[in-house]
């Protein structure tokens, strides 16, 4: 208790408080996530967010923590696992291994670094435009016919990304 206690007085970053929580839980110390949190005075879904956070790919949790605890929040922990849903997680580790020489990234610079990294990857070049009564987004191609039997996928991947924005925003 006393542990948990300093870890949000100092602002510990949901990574850490999600490692520390899966340690008690896998240590056998509670039996569920709910009793941990009842006995720490927080709710469940805190407790699982973290442990969520905690659950990062090590790659994206070493670019984006900084000194090994302030650098990711749950609502950036989410949209990094909606990016992980909409790209894989491969891909996502791989761009993260290669961002570590900035230690102090941003989650949108993450988030566009990874994405910049794919351009070269043989995907069409994409423009989304919006009309005039900011009522519908178009979507621009020099490929746009090779990109028909995909909308489906596309639309999944839309979702997606819409959601990611969303929840930094």
């Amino acid at each position: 208790m006393i542990k948990h206690a300093r870890l949000r007085e100092n602002s510990a970053s949901a990574v850490t408080l999600g490692q520390f929580y899966e340690h008690l839980l896998q240590n056998k110390l509670w039996h569920s996530k709910t009793s941990l949190a009842v006995d720490l005075g927080i709710s469940a879904a805190q407790v699982s967010r973290a442990c969520a956070a905690a659950r990062l790919p090590v790659e994206v949790i070493q670019t984006l923590e900084i000194g090994g605890g302030s650098g990711i929040t749950v609502r950036k922990a989410r949209a990094i696992a909606l990016l992980i849903e909409a790209l894989g997680a491969t891909v996502v580790q791989q761009n993260a291994r290669l961002l570590r020489q900035s230690p102090q990234l941003a989650l949108d610079a993450f988030v566009s670094a990874i994405i910049n990294a794919r351009k070269d990857s043989g995907t069409p070049p994409v423009r989304l435009v919006d009309d005039e009564r900011a009522m519908h987004i178009r979507i621009e191609s020099p490929e746009i016919r090779r990109l028909f039997p995909h909308i489906a996928q596309l639309e999944r991947l839309h979702s997606t990304a819409v959601r990611a924005v969303l929840a930094t925003g």
